[in-house]
């Protein structure tokens, strides 16, 4: 009797798991399908078997979930977590459809500052509507399954303590499976591990569900990176080049820091590898553009979604001015990074690569930044000042630009322009200009908004200002907003450029021009009607231009490979500043290094080739060259890997204060 009792226990036990966890399977995994979908990338190969076992993971903990409601409640559990599931993975596919990133969990508890815009949220739900329409349809079939379904489990005591042991081998497994592809860089164990492995990347090997999962283990518990920063069995050519003989008469741009005593003063083990890092690093060297704009004034502009693309020789005059006669880098890229906008100012005024999971920009407000051009003219004594035409808390900068050594305005802090969407760079420039344009020196950064997304004429006031003078234009109407946007913002430079001239300093003042970001407020296809061709997604997508002009100059030409990542130590150079070439990751572009691009997606290219990480494939430039590259690509690789890792540790933990201080 007790025998016959105990089996049909187990029978109904077993009926249960089986019915909840086969049902939360198939929906967590008609949701990673559809998320995967909607990526517009590859959609086979080895990252689609960690999202079936890792969902089988997750199914386990969803049937423990309900199990421990009663009975009366059961169904309402199930239909509660899966229209949970149903809000996370459409609201990620609708960020998506706005950023091309995912949210992370840093940017969902800190309010999510990307859906304060309406229109951009509606723009979101209506390009990923068929998506979010699938999802709706499987969480209806659940629902309808679960009302009619009555076999359920309520799991008590040792019943519970066993599943849930079935659960943690599950996972067990699931991180074992990681194995089999080794542990180096780029395998799916250095992804998965790695707090310094872009999003992208998590995304393409694990799905949504597990990038969050991890991205919300480490905001909220803290745990440690169990990668270290790898050995760098490295020659001299990586950052050296193959010109290097005629830089032997210029010193290195470094600063006098001992970093092996450092390193054997320290507890901290993650410092001290950081020290032993940059001890080894090879520097860049001084060379002809050094100091050639030492006591020259400096404005710095990061432009919202500014591209090639807003230059034209009868629209936007002044801005191919700029580019026309000014420097010419013809290879230079603009990545975007994991927080958009921030992202793109964090590395264009800091030479860091973000940090993956937070705002990188905000989470440095408290640091110590020497090398930040406001510290920098700052200690010189200039007068050092920031605007952004748009709320000046955004993304903290309040914090974060006061840090970086500016007396920073915005919109509700001094800042007097009108409050429109977006609000206009030209009346930025009319009520800023009289503030430093009088000073002895000075430096001047500012972060526009008019070329912002949304690109059409309805809810985007800069391309309804600016509409008729690209009326006649053969694009769509989002590429002739696009335009018009921009062409407030040509109005903005036409009009500080007329004042530097009234002035008499234009000819002693830099103008440099970067933008945050590509236009990604465009789709791939409209951005193909500028390039009359597809648009290459994995390098072309993200090259760009930086303006760096000098009224009078004579024109330059600059081949190299570069990024805004080179930004910080290219200008550095030239102003004569004092800064350490080993402690940042971009590079002097007029320095002897072989160039290095990197992308938030671990591809890169140098003067040999280009290499996407996602498939391991690299293409030589050279066609006909015989060389094996394998253990060059492992090389960069693995000083590509370094420079995420190194500068997620400069920002957590505040690294140049315990080297520099203050």
């Amino acid at each position: 009797m007790n025998i016959s009792k105990s089996i049909c226990s187990i029978k109904n036990l077993g009926g249960g798991l089986h019915r909840d966890f086969i049902f939360f399977f198939i929906l967590i995994l008609i949701y990673e399908i559809v998320y995967r979908l909607n990526l517009k990338s590859a959609f086979f190969g080895s990252g689609l078997f960690y999202i079936i076992i890792f969902s089988l993971f997750y199914a386990a903990v969803s049937t423990i979930t309900v199990s421990m409601f009663g009975r009366k409640t059961h169904k309402a559990a199930e239909t509660a977590l899966a229209s949970l599931y149903f809000l996370f993975y459409s609201s990620q596919m609708c960020y998506y459809e706005i950023f091309g990133e995912y949210y992370t969990m840093f940017s969902a508890v800190n309010g999510g500052e990307a859906f304060q815009f309406k229109s951009a949220v509606f723009h979101g739900i209506e390009n990923s509507f068929a998506f979010i329409a699938a999802d709706f349809i499987a969480l209806a079939v659940f629902i309808l399954l679960s009302i009619k379904n009555s076999d359920f489990l309520i799991l008590r005591g040792r019943e519970l303590v066993t599943t849930v042991a079935c659960a943690a081998i599950m996972f067990c497994i699931a991180l074992i499976s990681l194995l089999p592809g080794g542990t180096s860089v780029l395998s799916p164990y250095d992804t998965y591990m790695n707090s310094a492995s872009a999003a992208d990347m998590r995304l393409d090997k694990f799905g949504i569900m597990t990038t969050f999962r991890v991205d919300f283990e480490r905001y909220f518990l803290g745990i440690p990176d169990v990668t270290a920063i790898q050995a760098e069995d490295r020659d001299d050519n990586l950052d050296a080049g193959d010109g290097a003989e005629e830089y032997e008469k210029y010193e290195p741009n470094v600063m006098n820091i001992d970093f092996n005593a450092i390193a054997e003063s320290r507890s901290d083990e993650s410092l001290k590898a950081m020290d032993e890092y940059f001890a080894g690093r090879q520097p860049t060297y001084k060379n002809s553009m050094s100091g050639i704009y030492e006591g020259y004034n400096f404005i710095y502009i990061t432009a919202e979604g500014f591209s090639p693309y807003a230059i034209d020789k009868e629209l936007t005059p002044t801005l191919y001015k700029m580019y026309s006669q000014g420097y010419n880098f013809t290879d230079f890229y603009n990545p975007i990074w994991g927080v958009s906008t921030s992202d793109g100012e964090y590395v264009n005024c800091q030479g860091l690569i973000p940090k993956s999971g937070v705002w990188s920009m905000s989470k440095s407000h408290d640091n110590y930044l020497p090398f930040t051009f406001g510290n920098q003219f700052k200690k010189l004594g200039y007068d050092t000042l920031a605007y952004h035409n748009h709320s000046y808390g955004y993304y903290d900068r309040d914090k974060s630009h006061p840090n970086m050594g500016y007396d920073y305005k915005g919109l509700g802090n001094g800042l007097n322009v009108t409050k429109q969407w977006p609000e206009s760079d030209l009346e930025m420039m009319e009520n800023t200009v009289d503030e430093y344009i009088g000073s002895e020196k000075f430096h001047v950064y500012y972060m526009t908004v008019s070329g912002h997304m949304l690109y059409n004429f309805g809810g985007n006031r800069m391309a309804a200002k600016n509409r008729e003078a690209v009326k006649e234009l053969s694009y769509s109407e989002a590429c002739k907003a696009y335009i018009s946007c921009n062409i407030e913002f040509d109005k903005a430079m036409e009009y500080l450029l007329g004042r530097l001239e009234e002035a008499g300093i234009a000819e002693k003042t830099v103008i440099a021009v970067a933008a945050d970001h590509y236009p990604y407020g465009l789709e791939n296809s409209e951005i193909s009607e500028f390039l009359g061709h597809d648009v290459d997604t994995q390098f072309e997508l993200y090259k760009s231009c930086f303006l760096l002009y000098v009224p009078g100059m004579e024109p330059v030409t600059v081949d190299k490979s570069c990024s805004t990542l080179d930004i910080l130590p290219t200008l550095s150079n030239m102003f004569g500043l004092e800064y350490d070439s080993r402690l940042l990751m971009g590079r002097d572009i007029f320095s002897e290094s072989e160039p290095l691009v990197v992308f938030n997606s671990k591809n890169w290219i140098t003067d040999k080739g280009r290499f996407i990480a996602d498939k391991g494939e690299f293409t030589a430039f050279d066609s006909s060259t015989e060389e094996n590259f394998d253990e060059y690509t492992d090389l960069i690789n693995s000083h590509v890997s370094n420079m995420f890792k190194v500068s997620a540790e400069i920002l957590g933990k505040d690294y140049y204060r315990t080297v520099l201080g203050e």
